[in-house]
């Protein structure tokens, strides 16, 4: 029961961050004109979660 709290709170952790990382995604679309600043910094957040 216990180590399925435990998972039941990772599997949540990881979904909020992958919302997070959307949220980021379209904030950085929006605020990037310049693609290649914007793939270069995408890219840069994408190693951060990994």
């Amino acid at each position: 029961y216990l180590a399925f709290n435990t998972l039941a709170e990772g599997v949540g952790l990881i979904k909020e961050l992958l919302t997070l990382k959307e949220n980021l995604d379209l904030i950085l679309a929006d605020t990037f004109v310049d693609p290649d600043l914007a793939v270069s910094f995408r890219i840069a957040v994408k190693e951060a979660f990994e």
